[in-house]
């Protein structure tokens, strides 16, 4: 038995609960519903609604993903910084994202990433804090601490 098709208006219901679920950037909802097989033709229009409905928004997106990817992930600035460009969101909206990061936090994130490699001599834990995403000067202040 054949599915049948869904209306546009369907697609957004699709769409709003996708996006309900957890935050969402353009980039997502764009290939969840080429996933889906909606019909290429209303995309733009889906995504517009959406950002009109607030369920998308860039600058909230940036925010929520630099929070989790650095506070539970134990991610660094730089590599949160690539993954926002690699989901192609604006520039000035993963700067604001980087801007709500507390410093304090930050280096207290560091210093348990660099723990986590208790066994390891200072070039692989630096080594593995760059791969991390956190800088050079960074990595040197803490290995300096220690």
């Amino acid at each position: 038995m054949a599915k049948r098709e869904l209306s546009p208006a369907e697609w957004l219901c699709k769409a709003e609960n996708y996006c309900a679920a957890a935050e969402r950037c353009r980039g997502e909802v764009s290939a969840k519903l080429q996933q889906w097989g909606a019909p290429v033709a209303i995309h733009a229009n889906i995504l517009r609604a959406l950002e009109e409905r607030g369920f998308l928004d860039a600058e909230r997106y940036c925010r929520a993903f630099v929070h989790d990817k650095i506070l539970f992930q134990g991610w660094g600035r730089i590599k949160v910084r690539m993954a926002l460009r690699q989901k192609g969101l604006p520039s000035q909206a993963i700067e604001d994202g980087m801007s709500a990061v507390d410093d304090e936090a930050y280096s207290a994130v560091l210093r348990q990433v660099a723990a986590k490699k208790k066994g390891a001599n200072r070039e692989q834990l630096a080594r593995f804090l760059l791969q991390r995403g956190f800088s050079y000067d960074e990595i040197k202040a803490v290995l300096s601490l220690e």
